[in-house]
């Protein structure tokens, strides 16, 4: 769902859901002045904790012995990640097959 609202000619302020796909065009003599990306506070929460807890357990097949190959660059790139906010990387790590087989290895 998109809603907008014209804050002055002809300026307008679109709001979308949470990782809503939207496709925006605009006049080829539109002046495009800016935007700003503001996350909610339950998603931006949510992705710290589930990332705070993956790194725990990408840890663990390591110390046990188990060899998972990307482990340690992916952990880097995690901690990058939180330490950046980069949330989008951290949804898709938290889906990656590193994390998936590390959680195999924990849970």
């Amino acid at each position: 769902m998109v809603s907008y609202r014209p804050l002055y000619y002809p300026v307008l302020e679109l709001t979308a859901e949470p990782f809503a796909l939207n496709t925006y065009a605009a006049a080829s003599d539109a002046d495009i002045i800016g935007f700003d990306v503001i996350i909610a506070q339950e998603i931006e929460e949510y992705f710290f904790f589930a990332a705070q807890a993956q790194l725990e357990r990408i840890d663990e097949p390591d110390e046990k012995g188990i060899c998972l190959p990307g482990a340690d660059k992916l952990y880097k790139k995690i901690e990058n990640a939180l330490e950046y906010k980069k949330y989008t990387f951290i949804r898709h790590a938290l889906q990656s097959y590193i994390c998936t087989k590390a959680n195999s290895f924990t849970l």
